[in-house]
C-alpha cells in the first residue's frame, strides 16, 4: 500500500492495483478527475501483474512483475518522466489553470530497456532503481533532491552518476529531500537540508548523494518524510539467500 497527502493505493496478492481519494489531475488512473470514495481498480493495468505502487502529493507509479514502469497524474516539472512540453501538448489534458496532467497510466519508454525493481515519489519528483543497482531520478530539481549536482529540472529519468560505482537497492522521496540504500548497506541522503533531515549533521543543502555516516551499522531500508528521514539498520545484513527465498515466495503468490 502507499498514501499521498490526500489519495492512496493498494496492490492485491494476484498483482491487482486500486486507487481511492482525490481525483485532481488524474492522479487515481481511472481515466477521470472524479473522486472516489471507494478502491476502484485500474482498470488500464487489468492486465499486468503489479508488485508496487507509489503515491505522491498529485502522481502515481506503479512497477509490474517484469520490470515495467506505469505513471500518471500531474505532470508538472516533469514528475513523470515521460518527456517535456513536446509530449504534453500532444498527449496529457490540462485542468482549469493550464497544468498538465496524464489521466491513465502510460509506461515510461525512457526505461523500457531496464528491469525497474523500485519506485519512490515525493511531491514533485520520482525515482526508479533497477535491477544492476543503477538509480534514476527525474522531476523538479529544486533544493538539489535529483541528486544530480544543479536544481534544474529533468523530464526524463536521469542516472545519478555520483552512485555509479555502489548498487543501489531502495530509495526513498521526501517532499525536498532523497535518500538510499546500498548492496553493502550504505546510506546516502540529499536535497534541503533544513531541520537536519539528511543526517549529514549540517542543515545545508547538497544537491549530490551525500553518505550518511553516523548510522551504527549496515542500512537496510529508508523513509522519507516531510521534515525527516528514518532508517532501518543492523549489524548484519540480510543475505542473498534469504532475498532470493523471498522473491521465490512472492513470485508464487503472483503467479
Amino acid at each position: 500500500v502507499s498514501c499521498g497527502p490526500e489519495h492512496a493505493a493498494a496492490v492485491t496478492a494476484h498483482g491487482q492495483l486500486y486507487c481511492w481519494g482525490n481525483g485532481d489531475r488524474g492522479r487515481l488512473g481511472i481515466g477521470s478527475e472524479v473522486d472516489a470514495w471507494a478502491p476502484q481498480q485500474v482498470a488500464d493495468l487489468a492486465g499486468k501483474r503489479i508488485v508496487q505502487v507509489a503515491c505522491g502529493t498529485v502522481h502515481t507509479l506503479a512497477l509490474t512483475i517484469r520490470g515495467e514502469l506505469f505513471v500518471w497524474g500531474g505532470a508538472r516539472s516533469g514528475k513523470l518522466g515521460l518527456g517535456g512540453v513536446g509530449f504534453c501538448d500532444t498527449f496529457v489534458q490540462k485542468t482549469r489553470s493550464g497544468q498538465p496532467f496524464v489521466p491513465r497510466p502510460k509506461s515510461v519508454s525512457a526505461l523500457a530497456a531496464m528491469h525497474v525493481t523500485h519506485v519512490a515519489a515525493g511531491r514533485a519528483h520520482s525515482l526508479a532503481v533497477t535491477e544492476q543497482g543503477a538509480l534514476y531520478t527525474w522531476g523538479c530539481g529544486k533544493d538539489g533532491k535529483l541528486g544530480h549536482g544543479g536544481l534544474q529540472a529533468e523530464w526524463l529519468p536521469r542516472r545519478v552518476s555520483s552512485m555509479l560505482t555502489v548498487a543501489v537497492i531502495q530509495a526513498s522521496c521526501g517532499r525536498e529531500h532523497t535518500s538510499a540504500v546500498t548492496s553493502a548497506g550504505w546510506l546516502f541522503s540529499w536535497g534541503r537540508g533544513a531541520r537536519g533531515k539528511l543526517g549529514v549533521g549540517s542543515e545545508e543543502d547538497i544537491d549530490r548523494p551525500a553518505r550518511v555516516t553516523s548510522v551504527p551499522g549496515p542500512a537496510h531500508q529508508v523513509s522519507c518524510g516531510r521534515h525527516h528521514t528514518l532508517a532501518v539498520v543492523g549489524r548484519k545484513a540480510v543475505s542473498n539467500e534469504a532475498v532470493a527465498l523471498y522473491e521465490r515466495q512472492l513470485q508464487t503468490v503472483l503467479l
